[in-house]
């Protein structure tokens, strides 16, 4: 098991992304993720991140703001309770979700959501990638 810190170093050493990823849930809000974002989902058993910040899309895009680019933000706030925020600027707070039970072992992490255009399939498709904030 590693700690904290091993898990952070590991994902600050995340400049860019060679791959892009989806799954069922991210395919149907047109989202990729990043290998950053797939390491932390693996190394951390985060995959319901992901499904959380997902889940919150259609309220999002409603929003002309974070139609380009949306900043989240994951905070433990006691021993097994967090919150997860959705800025569309620093300190201008969109929406927060209280989530009563987690076992997410870093303290906070950060994740960006960014409109941007790649490859599938030999076609270029607008999605929108998450990203972590080295990896842009």
């Amino acid at each position: 098991m590693l700690t904290c810190k091993e898990i952070q170093r590991i994902l600050d050493n995340y400049y860019g992304s060679e791959n892009f990823h989806f799954n069922r849930f991210t395919k149907q809000f047109n989202i990729v993720y990043t290998d950053g974002i797939k390491t932390m989902a693996e190394m951390c058993k985060s995959w319901w991140l992901i499904d959380a910040i997902c889940s919150h899309q259609k309220k999002c895009m409603e929003n002309p703001d974070l139609q380009n680019i949306q900043f989240w933000t994951f905070t433990k706030k006691e021993k097994t309770s967090s919150l997860l925020e959705c800025e569309f600027d620093s300190g201008k707070s969109f929406l927060t979700q209280k989530i009563k039970y987690t076992d997410f072992p870093l303290p906070n992490i950060k994740i960006w959501l960014e409109s941007g255009c790649i490859s599938m399939e030999g076609v270029p498709k607008k999605v929108m990638i998450m990203m972590l904030p080295s990896e842009r």
